[in-house]
């Protein structure tokens, strides 16, 4: 069962407003800049099969607020889905802002999984919980479970603890933006679940099936991410392209 949170500490933040969302989809950006990094397959796999064998299957219509280009969804082999995404440049059957209430409001979910901009993760969540009726699954940094001294984090876990965190070997989701090349994050992810029955929490661990599957898929999730980038060339070509690309950013 959810614990009780201090929604006014997080009003602030759970509010954004369609001309947030507007503003943002005026820049010139790439994907990338929404914080996309696609789910790597293997991970998405295992959460539902582990959900399946050890804790409830996941059922229902599922919601994927962050859809971007789809990898959780099509990992899942779930049928029903409700999808939205900030960038209207993702098919999605809505395009809001996931910190908007009233995306949530309007639509019925057993579960909501999904890949949450980190920086954006907690008021996400936040409505995630309020409004899923059967559990929800994140894919989080491990980070994100340090209670900081200040604001939301301070006391959200507290609140709210997971009923299981899955924790995942690190993946380099991204080439390095000072270097160009390819570098694991200094922090793994985890996949967090809640169910909104009362549960004993669990913390478990990819298997050794999940980590050469992982292997497998790194290279053609490499070529996709470039192709978004639009790195091309030779990988020194792709590497410089990559560097160049951040240093205009900045």
């Amino acid at each position: 069962m959810r614990a009780a949170t201090t929604r006014e500490s997080i009003a602030s933040l759970t509010n954004a407003t369609a001309t947030d969302a507007d503003r943002d989809r005026e820049k010139e950006v790439t994907p990338i800049d929404f914080e996309f990094y696609e789910t790597a397959e293997p991970f998405t796999r295992w959460l539902f099969a582990y959900m399946r064998d050890n804790l409830t299957a996941i059922r229902g219509r599922v919601f994927e607020p962050c859809v971007g280009n789809g990898a959780i969804v099509r990992a899942s082999g779930h049928p029903h889905w409700f999808t939205n995404d900030l960038d209207m440049r993702w098919p999605a059957d809505a395009h809001k802002n996931a910190k908007d209430v009233t995306l949530w409001q309007a639509h019925e979910v057993d579960w909501t999984i999904t890949n949450p901009p980190f920086s954006e993760a907690i008021p996400i969540l936040d409505h995630a919980l309020a409004y899923s009726k059967v559990g929800v699954a994140m894919y989080l940094r491990l980070s994100i479970h340090e209670p900081l001294k200040e604001g939301i984090r301070r006391s959200f876990f507290a609140e709210n603890k997971p009923t299981a965190v899955l924790m995942l070997p690190r993946f380099a989701h991204q080439r390095s933006r000072a270097k160009g090349i390819w570098s694991t994050d200094s922090m793994t992810s985890c996949w967090c679940v809640w169910l909104q029955e009362e549960s004993h929490q669990v913390i478990d661990y990819a298997p050794e099936s999940v980590i050469d599957e992982l292997a497998e898929f790194t290279p053609s999730y490499r070529e996709r991410m470039d192709a978004l980038m639009g790195f091309t060339g030779t990988e020194a070509e792709r590497q410089a392209q990559c560097i160049a690309r951040w240093k205009v950013a900045a």
